[in-house]
């Protein structure tokens, strides 16, 4: 594979990084690349292109997967055969820390201030870490190993956790408030048919919006539990959920239909070509949607409903799971299968930065679920 690193602002290429598999995280000022091969992260220096440190998984039992940088740039947290927190300045490993009593999960959350990071684990149980020591904060467990973790989110105080199992078109999903200081659980919302796969705490933390495998979301009053309303209209299972920056609508994304919402009376304002991933941008004006197997994505302006833009992700089999506008609206960013990354200028949709992995044999139908900009 080869990564391209452009100047945002000129589109000038300015360092190759070659041979490596793919990227997972990226911040202002350095580049974690993981090796499949080798089991091991690379850090470079991104204005230099500079090689500062490799970070090896010493039991090589598997590739790194998920890799967060957090927000002050200090340290990285990497899962591997280990969860292992890395201090970039130096490369020290500061703590490593085993799995005795279950693998680690899919589902992942870092508070908006970037101190705690939320792991989930393959019996339904989460934890929470403090990314700087990496200490262990708290572990939330909702007592039923049987129900998987598919979505979470925090607001820095409070946890929300979707849960049920997917597979299952009979399990009904629950969803589990938890106090992120105390560890102690302050709510269960029932209510959905089916398996909970997407959460967002709205933007004044009152409210919490969830979608299910039953085809409907539902809104919540977080602290209360009360359900306020249903809405409904998709015609498959809602993956995909999130809050305007005003907290006055909802989007929504299913398998091939993408929904607007008025929160407060529930009624569907229009509908997007599309499906999920979904996201608004930070100024409300734009959504960002993917476009249902043809490997794009495509901006609309939220008023009118007007497609403005497609950008393009791949081929069809490259599909997009996770997008993401930046802090102020000028980049988009996505990824997906293979580790598909690609970043936009959402003014006119020249792609600035590309990372192809095609990845072994062995990998075939792994993807990124998750992308993010640093502030």
């Amino acid at each position: 594979g080869l990564l391209k690193m452009r100047d945002i602002l000129t589109g000038q290429d300015l360092h190759p990084f070659k041979n490596k598999d793919t990227i997972f995280s990226c911040d202002s000022h350095f580049c974690l690349l993981a090796s499949d091969e080798n089991k091991s992260l690379e850090l470079f220096d991104m204005r230099s292109g500079v090689k500062k440190h490799t970070f090896l998984d010493r039991l090589k039992m598997k590739s790194y997967r998920i890799v967060k940088i957090s927000l002050n740039g200090q340290f990285a947290l990497a899962l591997g055969s280990t969860l292992s927190l890395f201090e970039l300045s130096t490369g020290r490993k500061i703590r490593q820390f085993l799995n005795t009593e279950s693998s680690f999960d899919k589902a992942i959350a870092v508070s908006p201030n970037g101190q705690f990071v939320l792991f989930s684990y393959e019996n339904g149980s989460l934890k929470l870490l403090e990314t700087e020591t990496g200490r262990d904060l708290n572990v939330f467990s909702s007592g039923n190993p049987s129900l998987s973790v598919n979505s979470v989110a925090s607001n820095g105080h409070l946890i929300l956790s979707g849960t049920g199992l997917l597979r299952n078109k009979d399990s009904k999903g629950y969803i589990f408030l938890w106090d992120a200081i105390t560890g102690n659980r302050v709510g269960v919302f029932s209510g959905h048919s089916g398996s909970v796969s997407s959460i967002a705490f709205s933007p004044n933390g009152n409210l919490a919006l969830s979608g299910s495998q039953d085809k409907t979301l539902k809104l919540w009053e977080v602290s209360t539990g009360k359900e306020l309303r249903t809405f409904l209209g998709h015609k498959n299972r809602v993956d995909s959920v999130a809050f305007s920056p005003n907290g006055k609508l909802a989007l929504s994304g299913a398998f091939d239909d993408v929904a607007l919402w008025d929160v407060s009376t529930g009624k569907k304002l229009r509908t997007f070509e599309g499906g999920s991933p979904v996201a608004f941008s930070h100024n409300g004006i734009f959504a960002l949607v993917n476009s249902s197997n043809t490997g794009t994505a495509v901006l609309f302006k939220i008023s009118t409903g007007e497609k403005l833009r497609q950008y393009l992700y791949g081929t069809d089999d490259e599909w997009i799971s996770s997008i993401a506008f930046s802090p102020d609206d000028q980049f988009a960013m996505s990824v997906g299968r293979y580790y598909l990354i690609k970043l936009w200028q959402v003014s006119n949709g020249v792609e600035l930065l590309s990372i192809n992995w095609k990845p072994t044999v062995a990998s075939m139908g792994a993807y990124a679920s998750s992308v993010i900009f640093s502030p």
